[in-house]
């Protein structure tokens, strides 16, 4: 037997008030001798056995009706309720990815995906006949190919369990909940059920809140409940970063690789190991990748406490061309592995060529404003390969004037330059050129910079009035920094927090589609970045002069200038680095279990939605693979956030009372679920009713009342 609310269960300590009552009376009275009563004390000893029996029974009765209404109040589930007959069930079965959690069981680790099909087949097997099944299977929506409007018996509903997978795709229960209310209104059976099997926290059922209060109106009469699968976790150790921090990537020239972890559980998590590789076959699960496949390089890290983040500091030597690189960090406590993995497309070439479009220095008339961005840039690159002549990085400074053609430029910098300063035809081929797919970095100042109308540009970079440049209240926070910047908010890079701002340059309000990657302390903000087509646009407030800071004099300006730079390869490649669930732009290309399948092949595959799977996938012709041709996919974001189930109290407060919370595997579940069980209140609540009116013939009997 379970309870649906446990903690009324605390009401049976009121059993003692009758107890404690009876005990007290017991106490013995002060002896005082008169004549007249030696009658009367003949007659009450005569009587006195069959009075404590009557005094007995009441006691009794009465503990008996407090026991039983606290058990009432707590609302017991019971098998032995009677049934209702066939049911139209609802089955909402988690596939995100989260539900690859591993529990500990008797028989051995078991992910929580196995236990959550286990629980929906033991379910179906237990429906009563007649009864129909709709199973909708959801991460952040209803798995494609599910029709819920067309419920199905259940044998054939044990057979789509069988054939079930599990994806990587991020949890959202609301589309489910909406379109299972849906189906059930328009059923046509008495007895509806809607029943969740998930590992769902808090943040799920609060962002699901509304729908499931609005559930006993939209299905009058219909049981809902959730089997809860899993435990909390003590530590779990997410990989929340990985790529190269030396800027533009380069063929065969070893570069600094940046993997940051962090420790969402409430322990630490001890003898870590962070490794680098390119897997050598395409394939949806990481961990099916032999230990050494491709090996790069690999770093140990004795111990991350809870709450902690760490950034570690890797090389890559890569061979020219684009390749799946995969960042992996494994330790013995690990229960979710998925979350200790990251796939990353990324592109060696050398060389690499950088377009510095400069202005004359506001400081040195005789140097341009390019010139210590070209000595960060070069400084990252290093020097060339023995036996080569050239560089593998070609940094271009340029006047506003002749920016010269942009086809083979990987990234832009300009140096205190605005597009709407430029001529007309340097301001649209360097639009065009962003747009198609490439990063556009921009330093300040954008001061005295009019809305035009009628520029290519609009007023992305209109500033304001040069009177009003501020001057900057205290130094940058950098518990602030966001996106790519997050690794300056941890030491050693948070030295940026130390560096002298004397100007900064405001290009006004702030836009809803910016992303604000760096502020300082009053809020201001200095780094910002802006979609534009499929490029991007990133804009510092923060003059290249050194007349406005001292950051380009300081240690940290190379890490800054690497890390601006390492974001060009990201938005080169957006279209090959994708999350779970968001299929690749290329047009005709369906994925397969192993490999990559054309839509227009003959060949069959039973599984097309592999998009949901995070990995390293490429793209095979007659059994080869395609040049460049890969593609990595990453596991739905935020779902490592939380592995912890939401504890029945958050979720009653969240839902409502009407939703049903058990654990996975109980007989509860089956009796409600199934209509041969339910609670058993009304049951308790006539047996109170049966004693207390037993407690008035007895009180009768006794000569009292109650």
């Amino acid at each position: 037997m379970g309870f649906l609310a446990p903690w009324m269960l605390l009401g049976a300590l009121t059993a003692g008030v009758p107890i404690a009552l009876h005990l007290i009376r017991r106490n013995k009275p002060t002896v005082v001798p008169w004549a007249a009563m030696d009658f009367l004390l003949r007659s009450v000893r005569e009587t006195r056995s069959a009075s404590r029996f009557r005094d007995m029974m009441l006691l009794v009765c009465r503990v008996f009706v407090l026991v039983l209404a606290t058990l009432a109040l707590a609302r017991p589930l019971a098998s032995w309720v009677p049934g209702t007959g066939p049911v139209d069930l609802a089955l909402l079965l988690d596939v995100s990815g989260s539900m690859r959690t591993e529990e500990p069981t008797a028989t051995g680790p078991r992910s929580r995906f196995s236990l959550a099909r286990d629980e929906a087949e033991r379910l179906v097997r237990a429906l009563p006949a007649g009864s129909r099944v709709r199973l909708m299977p959801f991460g952040d929506r209803v798995e494609a190919g599910q029709t819920p409007s067309e419920p199905l018996e259940p044998a054939l509903v044990l057979e789509s369990l069988g054939r079930l997978r599990q994806t990587d795709l991020a949890t959202r229960l609301e589309p489910a909940l909406d379109m299972a209310a849906d189906a059930l209104a328009q059923s046509d059976m008495a007895n509806k059920r809607l029943w969740i099997i998930s590992d769902a926290p808090a943040a799920i059922w609060a962002a699901s809140a509304g729908s499931l209060r609005a559930l006993p109106n939209r299905l009058p009469g219909a049981n809902l409940g959730w089997s809860r699968v899993g435990t909390a976790l003590t530590a779990h150790v997410q990989l929340m970063e990985s790529g190269p921090e030396g800027g533009l990537l380069l063929a065969n020239t070893r570069q600094p690789w940046r993997v940051r972890l962090r420790n969402t559980g409430t322990g630490p998590a001890r003898g870590l190991t962070v490794r680098l590789a390119m897997p050598q076959t395409g394939g949806a699960d990481p961990a099916a990748q032999p230990a050494d496949s491709g090996n790069i390089d690999e770093v140990s890290l004795a111990e991350i406490g809870p709450g902690q983040e760490r950034v570690l500091h890797l090389e890559a030597l890569l061979p020219e061309g684009r390749h799946g690189v995969m960042a992996t960090v494994t330790w013995a406590g690990e229960r979710w592995p998925i979350d200790g993995s990251m796939a990353r497309v990324v592109e060696a070439r050398s060389p690499r060529r950088v377009l510095v479009v400069e202005r004359t220095s506001t400081v040195d008339p005789g140097q341009a404003s390019g010139f210590f961005l070209e000595q960060a840039l070069v400084a990252l690159a290093g020097e060339a390969a023995p036996g080569e002549t050239k560089r593998p990085l070609e940094v271009l400074r340029r006047s506003p004037r002749e920016i010269g053609e942009l086809t083979d430029i990987d990234l832009v910098f300009l140096a205190g330059i605005s597009p709407p300063g430029l001529p007309d035809e340097s301001a649209r081929q360097l639009l065009d050129w962003c747009k198609a797919g490439r990063l556009l970095v921009a330093w300040g100042p954008f001061t005295g910079v009019p809305p035009v109308v009628d520029n290519p540009w609009g007023n992305l970079f209109a500033g304001v009035d040069p009177a009003q440049i501020q001057t900057p209240p205290s130094l940058p926070d950098i518990t602030q920094a966001r996106g790519i910047l997050a690794p300056f908010a941890l030491p050693p890079l948070d030295r940026l927090g130390r560096v002298i701002l004397r100007r900064l340059h405001s290009t006004g309000a702030e836009d809803p589609a910016e992303e604000m990657l760096l502020r300082t302390t009053a809020g201001a903000p200095l780094v910002r970045r802006q979609e534009l087509g499929r490029g991007e646009v990133i804009r510092l407030d923060l003059g290249v002069d050194a007349a406005d800071s001292d950051l380009v004099l300081s240690p940290i300006f190379p890490p800054l200038v690497g890390a601006l730079s390492s974001r060009a390869g990201e938005v080169a490649l957006a279209d090959h680095n994708l999350q779970a669930g968001a299929p690749p732009r290329s047009p005709g290309l369906e994925l397969g279990p192993t490999r990559l399948l054309r839509t227009t092949d003959s060949a069959e595959t039973s599984e097309t939605r592999a998009w949901n799977k995070a990995g390293i996938w490429r793209l095979e012709e007659n059994g080869v693979p395609v040049r460049d041709a890969v593609w990595a996919v990453r596991g739905g974001t935020g779902e490592g956030d939380d592995l912890e189930p939401a504890p029945t109290s958050v979720v009653h407060e969240l839902a409502g009372d009407s939703l049903v919370v058990v654990d996975a595997n109980s007989t509860e579940a089956a009796g409600i679920l199934t209509g041969q069980g339910g609670e058993a209140a009304w049951w308790i609540l006539l047996v109170v009713l049966m004693l207390l009116l037993s407690e008035g013939l007895v009180a009768r009997w006794a000569g009292g009342s109650l």
